[in-house]
């Protein structure tokens, strides 16, 4: 993985953290010197505008992320203390305007890594709160770690793995030149994560067709033959890839799609990325602008692409003419024999309405006939047919 990809990975995946709650840390996997810290974690929260908090996850024991216990005798309660760094993240800069760098994670203890683990699922120190702030930890593989560890299955389940590596050409390059490099951090688009539900749809078209890809066992993980904690596809890193996905689409950045794939599940990720490619369903503006310009599909999965990629694009940029637009399109899926597809297409766009004029009625309400009993069985619009 280039430079310039790896930092637009990170930076993505960080900013993800801030939008979405149920976006993942990162664990940045390299050798020795490579620049983990230096050369994109600190650029990253610097081109962000974040402050940046270092944990030296070795130097630390469970305690200090779980909170020191101490006897509140006024209370006759036990309590935890919290951290330095947890007080002044949640006291003085704010989650949203703070980075936590977990640095040698796989040469922490386990009993450290359980209590990390902790942290990176409720965001909880003693009686403080960081969450909504971004995490990123970086660990050396096992071969030259300074233990011999790695961190838990439990752990590289619930983040992106990004396999950090050192292009010698481009380092030579930047050294000749007498200076480092400065790359600028990629913004996600205000409203991305209106997008995340079209792409979790995409992705539960994908495991209707391969349901055996859902879900791997412990006993099948352990018959890989390689390390378990590596990415593998469970409910968890499928919500992982399909949010990733989404904030990648919408900032234009499907480079680094396949990335975000081997990071999250694994190589199922990336069957599922050969399989949409092989969807071809085209410009969604263009099926928007003129549904009836081209033929439309026979095959359902093809449908279900194009559907989803029109009401996505909607949603990202919604007025009464796109929105209005919308509906002439879904009333073409209509016709086009494939009702039960495009009232999926109905419930999304029928719970964003932008009013026109005639609200629901007239021409409007002629196109959403064919979608008028979901849209009442799923309370988006009344029996009278208004909106809700």
């Amino acid at each position: 993985m280039s430079a310039n990809i790896l930092f637009d990975l990170l930076s993505l995946a960080v900013q993800a953290q801030y939008d979405w709650d149920k976006a993942p840390p990162v664990l940045l996997i390299g050798g020795c010197g490579v620049g983990k810290g230096e050369g994109f974690v600190k650029p990253i929260a610097k081109g962000l505008a974040k402050e940046l908090f270092t944990i030296y996850l070795p130097r630390f024991d469970a305690a200090e992320l779980n909170g020191y216990p101490y006897a509140d005798h006024e209370s006759k309660t036990m309590r935890h203390f919290a951290a330095h760094w947890a007080h002044k993240i949640q006291n003085e800069k704010g989650a949203e305007n703070s980075l936590l760098f977990f640095d040698e994670a796989s040469d922490a203890p386990r009993s450290t890594q359980a209590a990390a683990h902790g942290l990176l699922t409720d965001g909880i120190v003693g009686e403080c709160s960081v969450k909504g702030c971004a995490m990123v930890l970086a660990m050396n593989p096992s071969t030259i770690s300074t233990t011999g560890g790695t961190v838990s299955h439990a752990i590289g389940n619930r983040v992106l793995q990004v396999e950090a590596t050192v292009d010698i050409h481009n380092v030579i390059r930047q050294v000749k030149s007498g200076r480092w490099d400065v790359n600028e951090v990629i913004p996600l688009p205000k409203g991305w994560t209106k997008t995340i539900p079209a792409s979790m749809s995409m992705i539960g078209a994908f495991w209707e067709r391969f349901p055996h890809l859902v879900q791997i066992s412990e006993s099948d993980l352990e018959k890989r033959g390689e390390d378990i904690w590596k990415p593998a596809h469970t409910l968890r890193s499928w919500n992982y890839f399909w949010v990733l996905r989404a904030a990648a689409i919408a900032s234009g950045q499907e480079h680094l799609l396949h990335s975000i794939a081997m990071g999250t599940v694994g190589e199922p990720g990336v069957e599922y990325l050969a399989w949409e490619k092989d969807l071809e369903f085209g410009d969604p503006e263009e099926w928007l602008a003129n549904p009836s310009a081209q033929p439309f599909p026979e095959e359902d999965d093809r449908a279900f692409a194009i559907v989803n990629a029109v009401i996505n694009t909607i949603v990202m940029n919604n007025d009464a003419k796109r929105w209005l637009a919308g509906w002439k399109f879904l009333n073409h899926v209509h016709e086009c024999g494939f009702t039960d597809i495009g009232a999926l297409g109905a419930m999304t766009l029928g719970s964003k309405p932008v009013r026109t004029e005639s609200g629901f009625k007239g021409n409007v309400g002629s196109l959403i006939k064919p979608y008028t009993k979901v849209l009442i069985e799923t309370g988006i619009i009344n029996l009278k047919g208004g909106a809700k």
